[in-house]
């Protein structure tokens, strides 16, 4: 290997999930908040408190799951792309929201919104909401659902 590999600087990348059904590809759990809460509600609670402030949201933001993804600035990038085709394939098998914008899979375009915006893939978000605005699940303009561009 040449030598500028072994000076890669690695980044952990924390990511939110809302409703908890879905995940990103390559993503680790750090914390699954409603099995915390079947252990002890208010270390749960606490918890949630503490990871709200972390990311600056309001204090009785519901969250259900934190996810770390590990890498290379170079690897980041590529599981943001794989991501990016991954949301399409989920669209193309028939995957869509039914009761409202943290659904499933709105949840898992935040995710995905959370990671571009952490590694500076503003473009690559951008384009996948594009993507998925001219999808047959989302070509109907569900007041419900929306996705902005940033």
């Amino acid at each position: 290997m040449k030598k500028e590999k072994y000076n890669e600087k690695y980044n952990d990348i924390f990511i939110i999930s809302y409703v908890g059904e879905y995940a990103l590809q390559h993503v680790r759990l750090v914390i699954d908040f409603d099995a915390l809460e079947c252990f002890d509600e208010s270390i749960a609670k606490d918890f949630r408190r503490e990871i709200n402030n972390c990311f600056d949201q309001r204090e009785n933001t519901y969250i259900s799951d934190l996810y770390c993804i590990h890498g290379t600035n170079e690897r980041l990038k590529e599981i943001a792309f794989a991501n990016s085709e991954h949301l399409i394939k989920l669209l193309d098998r028939g995957i869509g929201a039914d009761d409202g914008h943290f659904d499933y899979y709105p949840d898992l375009v935040d995710q995905f919104r959370q990671l571009c915006v952490k590694i500076n893939e503003i473009e690559l978000y951008n384009e996948t909401i594009k993507k998925i605005k001219a999808h047959k699940e989302y070509s109907d303009e569900d007041e419900e659902v929306e996705f902005e561009e940033l």
